[in-house]
């Protein structure tokens, strides 16, 4: 409605602008006609006036001559001649200046003309500036009308388009939010694991991963949906990606490779949301996993965010189950038997307590005496936990290990030299100096 008054506006301006138009056409022709007048009069005057110039100074002439005749015979029919060319040149110069006061009646006529006609020419041509300005105010309008975001365009896009967009967009999460519980559910039935912690941590894990994939996909198919309502042609849009993504394909390999790896480490269940791991020299604990990319969570709470194309070997510290590796160092003093007993003996009563049944999966097994080192007998022993759980668990034996070996006198050595003299009667001052320095318990003497 609106559009089509601004159109019979448009018209109706249009129509006053070209009669206009016409009329200042017309003038401006009167206009140089008169000026062509005026020039061609100017001439006829000039040329008039030049000879009334002449004729007057030929009077002037021929009057003189009659001055100068006498009275003899001789000169009587010379002064008839002159008499009469005198009076035949003043009755042309009396033509002449009646021609020229025409003349400048007709010049005077002329310019006053002109400047009518100039100043109509003006008034219409202000009229004209005003018209096109107008007509220019009426066209902006008329494109404002026009364009998406007039005010009746949106009311009748709203109309017309707005619930059926709405229904859309909601019938489009519906599916949406349905999809990922229906993935869910999938996933809960056909993963089977004996941990019931591990079945929902991989549970976990690829619900992410297909929850961002079907994330993306929703997301493009609404949005080319919600460009088809707006009367894009989605085809054309179709046909450019197709051209852009073959251009790109060869730049974009790397990506490729990372949504592939992405795709086989989550298919192989080679970690999960949860489990620590060491990738390329970083290790953290697995904060969220996509088809392209792994996040790390170190123990300063860095978040290290590693594409899966750059990964080429994973260290999963917590895969399935994981194990306590403790390495005792004791005096060589000690009956290395005696202590491995200990040991064992320790690690059972916290295996059988009530709080540490659930972490400690299996039997300590005892490796025994692992290495000699410079102040100590290595002793080393395996203990098999949960996973996640083998730091709670080697912290909590320690201690208990500490306090049994401080009740039973077990040493647990802390590095320190001894020195022995060949010569028992003569101490050698810069061996005693070197004691003194270096051995933290002194020097002993055999």
């Amino acid at each position: 409605m609106a559009d089509s008054k601004s159109k019979k506006g448009i018209g109706i301006v249009k129509a006053r602008f070209d009669y206009t138009k016409k009329g200042w056409l017309l003038i401006d022709q009167l206009h140089n006609q008169n000026e062509d007048h005026l020039t061609v009069a100017r001439a006829l005057f000039a040329t008039g006036n030049n000879q009334l110039t002449q004729l007057s100074a030929e009077v002037e002439m021929l009057s003189a001559k009659l001055d100068s005749l006498d009275d003899a015979d001789s000169t009587h029919s010379f002064r008839e001649y002159l008499q009469g060319k005198l009076q035949g040149t003043q009755e042309f110069a009396t033509t002449i200046r009646s021609s020229l006061a025409s003349d400048s009646a007709q010049i005077a006529y002329l310019e006053s003309r002109i400047q009518r006609l100039a100043g109509f020419q003006q008034e219409m041509t202000s009229y004209m500036s005003e018209v096109a300005r107008q007509i220019e105010s009426q066209n902006q309008k008329l494109e404002f009308l026009r364009s998406p975001i007039a005010p009746n365009n949106l009311y009748s896009f709203l109309i017309n388009r707005g619930p059926r967009i709405v229904l859309g967009a909601v019938f489009l999460v519906l599916i949406w939010i349905l999809a990922r519980w229906l993935v869910y559910r999938i996933l809960t039935y056909t993963i089977k694991t004996k941990a019931s912690e591990e079945r929902a941590e991989r549970v976990d894990t690829l619900n992410r991963a297909i929850r961002s994939g079907l994330t993306v996909v929703f997301t493009i198919f609404g949005a080319m949906a919600l460009l088809s309502e707006f009367g894009i042609d989605i085809s054309v849009l179709l046909g450019g990606a197709a051209v852009f993504s073959i251009a790109i394909a060869f730049g974009a390999q790397s990506l490729v490779k990372d949504y592939f790896s992405g795709f086989m480490i989550l298919s192989e269940n080679q970690y999960r949301v949860g489990n620590v791991l060491k990738i390329n020299g970083i290790s953290g604990m697995v904060e969220d996993i996509s088809l392209r990319t792994t996040i790390l969570r170190d123990l300063q709470g860095a978040a290290h965010f590693i594409p899966h194309g750059e990964i080429t070997i994973v260290s999963n510290l917590t895969h399935l189950w994981s194990r306590v590796e403790l390495n005792i160092g004791i005096a060589y003093k000690e009956n290395v038997d005696q202590v491995m007993d200990v040991i064992m003996e320790t690690a059972k009563k916290m295996r059988e307590e009530p709080e540490y049944k659930w972490l400690i999966t299996d039997d300590p097994e005892m490796l025994g005496v692992d290495d000699f080192a410079d102040s100590a007998v290595v002793i080393k022993a395996l203990v098999k936990t949960r996973p996640l759980k083998q730091w709670q668990v080697k912290r909590e034996l320690l201690r208990r290990l500490k306090n049994r070996f401080d009740e039973l006198g077990i040493e647990i050595p802390f590095p320190h030299r001894t020195v022995y003299h060949r010569d028992l009667t003569f101490v050698n001052p810069q061996s005693e100096k070197l004691n003194q320095t270096q051995g933290n318990e002194g020097s002993e003497l055999p």
